[in-house]
């Protein structure tokens, strides 16, 4: 396990104006199964960062049930949502494939790209594959709640870890961890063995959809295809909406998870790509200079710059 300590100054006009801190925890899927995370470490909601696992019942189910997904239906419910060309062709096959109706997506305002479309298409689509009535999904006592807060906390169990089910922001069921218990999930995804025998196959599939279809995953403007597409497949990362950023790296069989204490969304992924290019994982190149300059942009509620964000890593 490695804990870094990381120090972010908000400036203007080269004046440092105010400080927040993050810490990020990288733990191996090597690791002892008694390895101890950091005593009274506050929990914190997956929500996003969360989705990959909350897939993971999800896909078992409608495998289970005989129907056939292809890779991009898995890679675009997989990741945040755009509504990139790729994307929604992607979506289109996944609601003709499981018989999914448009008006039964209960997330965002209707008619409006929302992150998190493609994930609930895909929690319509197991609800086709067990009919069940597919507007109820959200209803906490439903079979599919039931099926993906089970398939949570039996992955999370697994690593000797007792916790309590909650809803995410779409009011699916969904958890909370201390960063080194996220890290730590994360680093099973390189060595899905690690998870209940039942989910290892649909996990290996969600990881082999996503690598294998990037830019129906995300969109190569995104801090999630950019980063996978500059590491070759090697670290898929996805962001939540709390300061929070994990990822796993399969070349190092780790499990990374970053926390902003200020809540910010782009510093939690700027500290995400500082990590991994000061750690060797991606080589620094022009694009990921050019990413860098522009996450370390400071702007105001109208987008306009007003600053810079420098970042120091301990």
């Amino acid at each position: 396990m490695n804990v870094l300590n990381i120090k972010i100054e908000h400036k203007r006009s080269n004046i440092t104006e105010a400080t927040t801190t993050a810490q990020a925890i990288v733990v191996s899927s090597l690791s002892p199964q008694k390895l101890k995370p950091p005593q009274n470490a506050d929990k914190i909601p997956l929500l996003a960062t969360g989705h990959l696992f909350q897939l993971i019942p999800l896909i078992q189910i409608i495998q289970e049930n005989n129907y056939k997904l292809n890779d991009i239906e898995t890679a675009v419910a997989a990741g945040p949502y755009f509504g990139t060309k790729e994307q929604i062709n992607a979506l289109n096959s996944l609601h003709t494939n499981l018989r999914v109706r448009k008006e039964h997506i209960q997330c965002g305002e209707r008619g409006r790209v929302h992150p998190c479309t493609a994930f609930h298409s895909m929690i319509l689509g197991a609800c086709e594959t067990l009919r069940e009535k597919a507007d109820l999904y959200k209803i906490p006592d439903s079979k599919i709640q039931k099926i993906v807060g089970d398939g949570l906390l039996r992955m999370v169990r697994k690593l000797r870890t007792e916790v309590e089910l909650v809803e995410d922001e779409c009011g699916i069921p969904s958890t909370t961890l201390s960063l080194f218990e996220i890290a730590r999930l994360y680093s099973t995804l390189s060595a899905t063995s690690q998870l209940p025998e039942i989910y290892q196959q649909a996990a290996t599939h969600i990881l082999h959809s996503i690598k294998n279809n990037s830019s129906c995953f995300a969109p190569q403007s995104s801090i999630e295809g950019a980063i996978l597409g500059l590491s070759k497949g090697d670290i898929i990362l996805r962001t939540g909406e709390n300061g929070l950023t994990a990822g796993v790296s399969f070349s190092k069989n780790s499990g990374i998870a970053i926390k902003c204490d200020n809540g910010c969304q782009r510093t939690s992924a700027l500290v995400f790509l500082n990590y991994i290019i000061e750690s060797g994982l991606i080589e620094e190149s022009k694009q990921t200079k050019v990413m860098v300059e522009n996450l370390s942009i400071l702007k105001n509620d109208c987008g306009k710059p007003v600053g810079t964000v420098k970042i120091s890593i301990n």
